[in-house]
Parts: structure tokens; sequence; C-alpha cells
């Protein structure tokens, strides 16, 4: 799978109609806001691309096969889940310090992509570290003095996170299962 920006609104959207609807608490809000973050970015994948062989201090026993095969392997991630408490804590603070540019929310998704650190799929395992170049930066829309409905902030939210996400580069090692030597590979994520 890769990052769907639409299936990120859509998940904001329903927390914000389920937390209206229901009149549940600002720390429901910020839990689902986080999940709905959270569900969102587990989709992300890191293509291997840039392969420079790392040279082992001892030649492998047996012959190594071509590191080639793994350019274009697409990895999806294994830590989606590890950051979510302290994603969801960002956002209650911020929803607490009534923060009117969600600096606080920026804060918690770059610390969250920071946990973004195993990659995998059937023949391949990365770590890497993923670093979000362009953070989530909310400020730009007045969003309650704008009148904006609640389908039009979530657009607009998930258009800002989802660039957010996409601009995020990784960096790290690649191993095939296989028994290729380790790479390393640099990318963005998908």
């Amino acid at each position: 799978m890769a990052l769907d920006k639409n299936k990120l609104k859509q998940a904001l959207v329903d927390n914000f109609t389920t937390i209206r609807e229901s009149s549940l608490s600002a720390v429901d809000s910020a839990n689902g806001m986080a999940q709905a973050i959270v569900d969102y970015a587990g989709d992300a994948e890191v293509a291997v691309g840039l392969l420079i062989p790392m040279i082992p201090a001892i030649p492998p026993a047996a012959p190594v096969p071509d590191i080639s095969v793994l350019t274009g392997t697409l990895l999806g991630t294994t830590t989606a889940t590890v950051g979510q408490s302290i994603l969801s804590a960002a956002i209650l603070s911020s929803f607490t310090a009534k923060d009117p540019v969600m600096g606080l929310i920026t804060t918690g998704i770059v610390a969250y992509a920071l946990t973004f650190t195993s990659f995998t799929n059937n023949n391949a395992l990365a770590t890497v570290v993923t670093t979000m170049s362009l953070p989530p930066i909310f400020n730009n829309i007045a969003w309650t003095d704008a009148g904006l409905s609640e389908e039009e902030i979530a657009t607009e939210m998930a258009s800002i996170i989802h660039q957010s996400f996409i601009s995020a580069a990784h960096t790290g090692t690649v191993v095939s299962l296989l028994g290729t030597i380790p790479v390393l590979i640099a990318g963005t994520l998908q």
C-alpha cells in the first residue's frame, strides 16, 4: 500500500463527527485524531532506490547475490504504532494549551515520524532514520474564523499532513533476507 491522503481525510472527518455527535472529551478527540494519522501512516512504504554496497570487513565465504535485485523493492513500515502515544499526547497538549497555530501538533507529528525506523517485506528488511524535511505547518489557515466545515478542515489538514509525510526522507540500510550483503538506501516515504 502507499500513503493515501483521502484515507486520512475521511478518518479525520469521522473523528470530528464522532466527537461532535457523542459529545466526547478532548482526550477522546486527541486519541481519535492520532489514530487517524497512525492508520494513514501505517501504509507508508519506502522504495529501495539508491544502493551503495557496504564493504564487509571479512569477505563472505559464499558468493553474494547481486544487490540490484533489491532495486525498486517496496518495503512497508513495521513501526507505525510505536509513536502513537507521543502523537496523542502532543495533540492533547495542543488542545489543552488552546494552541492557535497547532505548533504542538506539528512537533508531535515530526516526533512521530522519527519512530518510523523499520520497513520490511518478505525478502528484505530496512533499518532507517526517517526525518520530516517539511513539517506540517497548520498556522496558514484560520480554522475557526474562516467558517470552514469539518470536511473542509479535514481536507486541509490531510493535505498538509500528507505533504509532510511524502517529503519525509529516510536513510539507512537494507538487507535482503535472501543473502544479499547490506546496502545503504535513501529516499522518501510513499
